[in-house]
């Protein structure tokens, strides 16, 4: 008898166990992708507002070197001289709204190699470019390839000129290329 009531135990037992419903796991994966258009908020444009800036470039110069006369592809050379009347910008920014303006510089081919610091300036138009106080006013850049936030604004409907300067490595024979990003935060 008391095999029995044993083997009835482990019977019972055996169907509880598969009489319960047990939850099956399985491994399920899927890519996601997500992208989102870039915003067309803050245009760089040529000095008369015509066309899209879409290359600068900035000459050659010795090892260690300021370099302040970029050139961009419509052409338009920037010069910054001690006379306010005769500087001219390498572009414009234009923006319908307001914004706290960020830089972004992405070393696509060697920059940093060639290029030690990077610095840009805005003014509005018609403005007053101090070039005693460029140095200090200018947002140094030296670190390549983050979004780095300054306390310039482009106002909404107020375009501004763009200057900017490059200081040269130390290195002799370096070239580089980077992507310049202008982004707004409002």
């Amino acid at each position: 008898m008391k095999k029995k009531i044993l083997t009835i135990g482990m019977v019972l037992a055996l169907v509880a166990v598969l009489a319960v419903p047990m939850a099956a796991l399985a491994t399920n994966q899927g890519t996601q992708d997500a992208s989102t258009s870039p915003a067309a908020t803050i245009l760089i444009r040529d000095v008369g507002n015509t066309a899209d800036v879409t290359t600068i470039t900035f000459p050659q110069g010795a090892p260690g070197a300021v370099i302040s006369n970029p050139s961009s592809n419509i052409p338009e050379t920037q010069i910054l001289t001690g006379v306010d009347t005769a500087a001219t910008p390498v572009a414009i920014l234009t923006s319908a709204a307001a914004y706290t303006l960020w830089y972004n510089v992405t070393s696509t081919s060697t920059w940093g190699d060639a290029v030690a610091s990077e610095k840009l300036y805005t003014i509005a138009i018609a403005g007053t470019l101090d070039l005693t106080t460029f140095g200090t006013s200018a947002y140094n850049m030296t670190t390549w390839g983050t979004d780095q936030v300054t306390t310039q604004t482009l106002a909404a409907g107020v375009n501004k000129e763009l200057y900017l300067q490059v200081t040269l490595s130390a290195l002799s024979g370096k070239t580089g290329t980077s992507t310049l990003t202008i982004l707004g935060e409002s």
